[in-house]
C-alpha cells in the first residue's frame, strides 16, 4: 500500500496524509525569520559589491536546507513517522544529512550578520571577534575528534531503545531529540565545508576522505544492527496500527536498511564535492577574511560608501591654494 495515501485518524483531528502539512507556529517563525535576516543580508552585501560572496549558490542552499527542515517538521513526514518507523528515519536522515550540510554551504554566519540591524550587527561582530570564552569554545568543538565523536554519540544513543521510546512517547523530547541531532550534524559538516567564522581544519584530500568514511561507517553500522535485528528494538511501534501492511518488524528493517544504504550515499556525494586539487584552487576565505574579524572591515567601508562627499571649503582651497 502507498503510505502517500494512508489516512491518519489522530484523535479528533481531521484525517491527513503524507501530502498535509501542519504549520507549527513555533518552527515556522524561527525558519521565517533565519530565512528573511540571511536573505536581506545576501542583498545588502550583493548591493555592496560582493557578488562572489553573495552567489546564488549559497542563497540557494541555504534556503533549501530551510525548506528541507520544514518537510522534516512540518509535512505529512511529522503525521506518520509515530506509526511508521522507516518514515521517522527518513525525518532524522533529512535533518542530519540534508539539512544540515546544505545551511552551512550557504555561509549562514556573515550574511545573517549583515541582515541584523546595524547596532545589533556591530555588537554581534564585536562579540565574535573579542569573545574568547566563544571562540575559543568554537575552536574546540569544531576539532574533527570533538565533532565526530559528538555526532556520533548524539546518533547511537537516541538510537537505544529507552530514549526513542522515550521520544516517542513525549512531544518535548522529541523536540529535543531533533534539535540534538540537526546541532550534533552542524558540527560533524562544519569541519567539512568550513563555513566562516572558522576554515576547515581538513587541508587535504585524504584527511576530508578519512573524516567522511568514518561519518558514512558509523551511521552504516549503526543501520545495519538495526536492520538485522531478529526483534522489535522500540516497542512503541508496537502499541501503532499497521498502516502499510509491513509487520514492526519489517517495518523496523526498512528503517534500518534506510540508515543503512541512503545515508552512505549521502556522504560519497558530499566526498565527490569536496574533493578538490587544492594547490589550483585559490584560498575560499581571502575574499571575507574581513567577515572572520566581525566584519569591521566591511561596515567601515559601507559606511564610507554611504556617506555624501564633504564640501570642499574655502580655507581648504586657500590652504591648497597657498602649498
Amino acid at each position: 500500500m502507498d503510505a502517500g495515501l494512508v489516512l491518519l485518524h489522530i484523535s479528533a483531528a481531521p484525517p491527513r496524509t503524507i501530502w498535509s502539512w501542519e504549520l507549527r507556529s513555533d518552527a515556522s517563525l524561527v525558519l521565517l525569520t533565519a530565512g528573511i535576516v540571511y536573505t536581506f543580508g545576501w542583498l545588502r552585501l550583493r548591493q555592496t559589491g560582493n557578488v562572489r560572496l553573495a552567489n546564488f549558490g549559497r542563497l540557494f542552499a541555504y534556503l533549501g536546507g530551510l525548506l528541507t527542515i520544514a518537510i522534516a517538521l512540518m509535512s505529512g513526514i511529522d503525521e506518520l513517522q509515530p506509526y511508521l518507523f522507516w518514515v521517522h528515519m527518513v525525518q532524522h536522515e533529512l535533518l542530519m544529512v540534508v539539512a544540515a550540510p546544505l545551511i552551512l554551504v550557504g555561509w549562514p554566519m556573515p550574511f545573517t550578520l549583515w541582515g541584523l540591524p546595524p547596532s545589533l550587527r556591530r555588537h554581534a561582530s564585536r562579540l565574535l571577534a573579542h569573545d574568547r570564552i566563544l571562540r575559543r569554545g568554537l575552536d574546540l568543538l569544531l576539532r574533527p575528534v570533538i565533532a565526530f565523536a559528538i555526532s556520533t554519540l548524539t546518533l547511537w544513543l537516541w538510537h537505544l531503545p529507552a530514549a526513542y521510546d522515550a521520544a516517542l512517547a513525549n512531544n518535548w523530547v522529541h523536540n529535543l531529540e531533533h534539535v540534538s541531532f540537526f546541532g550534533a550534524f552542524i558540527l560533524y559538516w562544519w569541519v567539512l565545508i568550513g563555513a566562516p567564522p572558522r576554515p576547515s581544519r581538513l587541508t587535504s584530500n585524504a584527511a576530508r576522505g578519512l573524516y567522511l568514511l568514518a561519518g558514512a561507517t558509523q551511521i552504516a553500522l549503526l543501520g545495519g544492527l538495526i536492520t538485522l535485528s531478529d526483534q522489535v528494538l522500540y516497542t512503541h511501534y508496537l502499541t501503532v496500527q499497521s498502516l502499510t501492511g509491513l509487520s514492526a518488524l519489517q517495518d523496523q528493517q526498512l528503517a534500518g536498511a534506510i540508515m543503512w544504504f541512503p545515508g552512505p550515499l549521502i556522504f560519497g556525494i558530499a566526498a565527490a564535492l569536496l574533493m578538490r586539487d587544492d594547490e589550483g584552487r585559490e584560498e575560499p576565505y581571502q575574499p571575507v577574511d574581513e567577515l572572520h574579524r566581525g566584519t569591521n572591515g566591511l561596515e567601515a567601508r559601507h559606511q564610507a560608501e554611504a556617506a555624501p562627499a564633504p564640501a570642499q571649503s574655502h580655507t581648504s582651497t586657500s590652504v591648497s591654494a597657498k602649498a
